[in-house]
């Protein structure tokens, strides 16, 4: 799944698309959370929204913007 959301920051050329990790398991999720984010910038935390979900942002240490999702079935 790609994402054209902009953050604070607006349109900036190669800032446009977000990558969807939508994660099987979630050790998967945290793992990947771990992994994005070092050397880049946690954007929103890891957290488990209202509705169940656990949901975070980041920026990897390349520049590319990742959405990281898991809800279990």
């Amino acid at each position: 799944m790609g994402s054209d959301m902009v953050d604070e920051q607006e349109l900036i050329k190669g800032n446009a698309v977000s990558l969807m990790q939508n994660c099987a398991i979630k050790k998967e999720i945290r793992e990947q959370y771990k992994m994005l984010s070092q050397g880049g910038v946690k954007t929103h935390p890891l957290i488990k929204t209202f509705n169940g979900v656990l949901f975070c942002m980041l920026k990897d240490k390349f520049g590319h913007n990742w959405l990281l999702h898991f809800k279990k079935a």
